[in-house]
């Protein structure tokens, strides 16, 4: 959608969520090195929950964006509300076990 709209304007929405993303990211990998195996769901999601708590109107903006672009249904009759914060931390998961997989 933002794509199709303006190129420009999707790459700086995705420009965006990765700055927001690349200090989560480093907090992440951090604290996983440290962090029991048992205990590591509980304190990923209090790192992304607390990220996502502290980000900004402009940054909110540009993940809720780049969310609503990659989500499966983008037809022109598809109905795209704001994403809920689970999807936003859906989203950041997805980030951080893709980087897991790629080390």
């Amino acid at each position: 959608m933002l794509e199709e709209v303006n190129h420009k304007l999707f790459t700086l929405c995705e420009e965006a969520v990765t700055d927001i993303f690349h200090p989560l990211l480093e907090t992440l990998r951090a604290e996983y090195d440290k962090t029991p195996k048992a205990e590591w769901p509980a304190k990923e999601d209090a790192i992304i929950s607390g990220t996502l708590a502290r980000l900004g109107n402009a940054e909110k903006f540009a993940v809720a964006s780049y969310v609503i672009e990659h989500r499966e249904d983008v037809s022109d009759d598809a109905v795209n509300p704001l994403p809920d914060e689970e999807e936003l931390k859906e989203l950041f998961r997805f980030l951080w076990h893709s980087a897991i997989e790629a080390k």
